[in-house]
């Protein structure tokens, strides 16, 4: 029986010159061996004279612990930067020079070189099982892991490299030890860097429909690249990513160039184009310009209310794709369900797209979004979302026939979009503590059960929203403290996460702030924890409306020690200018509010009761009936401190009127 492999302990590489690998690197002996080239042991642990520990009898890599660090085939040459001092010699003459050196292209050469000589020697290794070639293979490939494991442990790693070391550090750890735990460690690190940098599939979808778009646009196919630019664009809205803005555009520019060309103009395509504008500038929170780009929906959908090229509900788009000459004829009717037969020189690219009726639900939720911005009347918005479920719902018959499955997916979209519009519903509701409509519109929801992971993260946010706004603190608290709105310290969405997760997270935290106010929830411990974690996430965040949130429970809460008065002015001035640049009624009713409160309490001056005016006034532009009574109420003291005591009798009587209507609809 063959004795079983030896493994040299990788400590070796902390004490022994490190072995010769066949390239050109460092054939000067250092004045010291560099401590960040293999991994820490401690002191004990290390053996006197710069020579080999002793070999072990199993394959198993006993001391070598990398800590989560990981990758199968790492490319045997990775770009290395601009410095020549990679592969030359130095002289121990010049020892500035080390500091210049970039160690992270050499230890992955390093590394490569190590495991390929291993590998080139594996066969002979295995035909002989010398003690001596078996500890020369096992030598090397320590080495290269040891690099490898040192370049893991480097800051200097962009995304897709670090994937890619994981991915290799993995696969040698499995193909030569029995270190299996340590490979799962390490895998797991290199899943987890792909979902937060993007992950392969969206990037090759992105790559594929850029190739399609430059093929379309080299053989004049341009329905086909208007197509091409749209799907991109929807692509980077989904992403979200730093520039997806810039992209979107850009998409969109590329596509209405061609859209003037009346060929190749479609009723889907121009649809498709509005949308993705509006919802970019909705994104963007450019209220205004949504405003005029919503406009521009309406107006194009008002023309092809009537026409005969687009069916009521789901049906097909024709991409017209021009014939090549002299190449032999492959489509027939046998291929009509992705390729169908043209007249004259052209056929037609097949797909499945909106149909009319739920392109104007889209639109009816696209117009209650930003009516909610700007309209006058506060039961706009939800009229808008009514209209989008009642068109959702409506029953009609399909133009052309379909699979069971393509008409499942088509119910399940309606059924998503009506959920959505139930939950915007329920949301505006609970601005004009109607919690009654908020507590149908959770139901409502709940019953229709959505599949989609956002949609569930919103539901149970709503169900937050209503046990905060009856009172019920412990109910609410329990709901802000799920696991589902856990965040990460950066504010980035967790794995598998999108953006709107991560920001319903941030709003869960604020709450749990604002209910600690209450003396019978209050910690301030946990308080100092929250605020802790906030701050990082929230002041720099480039959602204004979240910044502008985070001002105004700041500027409110009372912490253990208490911000100073200077903190609060700033907190309470930066959430006045987030409210005025983002056009939220509730936001600067709740800010004039918070105004008079935190800095004229107790103050005789007209200045005092100009700012309780203000933010009575406010509060009753926002509909808010306790956000009116809480106005009232202060604008009935600063009244009494001015003297005028019939207005602050007759003030604090309609305060305590608005009080009590807002307790009973909390009775639900």
């Amino acid at each position: 029986m063959a004795a079983p492999m030896q493994f040299v302990d990788p400590s070796f590489l902390q004490q022994a010159p490190a072995p010769r690998p066949p390239t050109n690197v460092f054939s000067a002996p250092q004045p010291r061996p560099a401590p960040a080239m293999s991994p820490q042991l401690p002191r004990a642990a290390q053996p006197q004279a710069p020579q080999p520990m002793a070999v072990k009898a199993s394959p198993k890599l006993e001391e070598m612990r990398p800590p989560s660090r990981g990758t199968p085939k790492l490319l045997a040459r990775e770009p290395r930067r601009p410095s020549s001092s990679a592969g030359v010699t130095k002289s121990p003459a010049t020892p500035q020079a080390s500091s210049h050196v970039e160690t992270l292209p050499l230890l992955l050469h390093v590394a490569e070189d190590c495991l390929e000589k291993a590998n080139a020697m594996a066969q002979q290794v295995a035909g002989s099982m010398t003690a001596g070639q078996v500890a020369e293979h096992h030598k090397l490939v320590a080495t290269g892991l040891g690099c490898l494991d040192v370049a893991l442990k480097s800051n200097k790693l962009w995304p897709r490299l670090e994937a890619r070391l994981c991915l290799r550090y993995t696969g040698v750890l499995i193909q030569e030890t029995t270190n299996i735990t340590e490979a799962e460690t390490t895998l797991t690190r290199g899943i987890s860097v792909c979902e937060k940098s993007g992950t392969a599939a969206d990037n090759q979808a992105l790559e594929n429909l850029r190739k399609i778009a430059g093929i379309a646009n080299q053989r004049g196919d341009r329905g086909i690249f208007v197509m091409a630019m749209l799907l991109e664009g929807l692509a980077h809205l989904s992403t979200m990513k730093d520039d997806w803005a810039t992209r979107v555009q850009m998409c969109i520019a590329q596509a209405s160039k061609l859209q003037l060309d009346d060929s190749i103009r479609t009723p889907q395509t121009d649809v498709l184009l509005l949308l993705l504008d509006l919802a970019c500038s909705i994104h963007q929170k450019t209220h205004q310009i949504s405003a005029q780009k919503l406009g521009a929906l309406q107006k194009r959908l008002e023309e092809l209310k009537q026409s005969q090229d687009w069916s009521s509900q789901s049906g097909e788009m024709l991409l017209p794709i021009n014939r090549m000459q002299n190449a032999p004829q492959i489509v027939s009717t046998d291929t009509r369900a992705v390729l169908r037969p043209g007249d004259d020189a052209v056929d037609y690219l097949v797909l499945s797209t909106l149909g009319k009726q739920e392109a104007f639900a889209l639109a009816y939720v696209f117009n209650g979004i930003v009516a909610h911005y700007r309209a006058s009347t506060p039961g706009r918005s939800s009229s808008m979302w009514g209209e989008a479920v009642r068109l959702l719902e409506e029953s009609k018959p399909v133009s052309s026939p379909q699979s069971l499955p393509e008409a499942l997916k088509q119910a399940g979209w309606a059924r998503e979009l009506a959920c959505y519009a139930h939950i915007l519903t329920g949301l505006q509701a609970s601005t004009l503590s109607d919690w009654a409509k908020v507590k149908a519109c959770l139901q409502t929801v709940e019953e229709n059960q959505p599949q989609s992971g956002f949609l569930d993260v919103l539901t149970l946010y709503l169900e937050g929203v209503l046990h905060q706004g009856t009172a019920a603190l412990d109910k609410a608290t329990e709901i802000w403290k799920d696991p589902k709105f856990e965040m990460d310290r950066s504010g980035a969405p967790k794995p598998n996460g999108s953006r709107i997760e991560a920001e319903l997270a941030i709003l869960a935290a604020l709450n749990r702030l604002w209910i600690m106010q209450e003396p019978s929830q209050t910690d301030d411990a946990e308080m100092t924890e929250l605020v802790d974690l906030l701050r990082p996430i929230c002041e720099d965040n480039p959602d204004q409306e979240i910044r502008t949130v985070y001002n105004l429970v700041l500027s409110s809460i009372r912490m253990n020690p208490p911000l100073s008065i200077n903190q609060v002015k700033r907190h309470i001035q930066q959430s006045l200018s987030g409210a005025q640049q983002t056009s939220n009624t509730q936001y600067l009713s709740i800010a004039l509010n918070i105004m008079r409160c935190r800095l004229f309490e107790n103050v005789v001056g007209e200045q005092a009761l100009k700012s309780a005016k203000a933010g009575s006034a406010q509060a009753r532009k926002s509909g808010n009936v306790l956000w009116m009574s809480v106005a009232d109420g202060m604008l009935a003291q600063s009244f009494e401190m001015q003297g005028a005591l019939a207005e602050a009798k007759a003030t604090h009587e309609a305060g305590v009127r608005l009080a009590n209507e807002a307790f009973a609809k909390t009775q639900v």
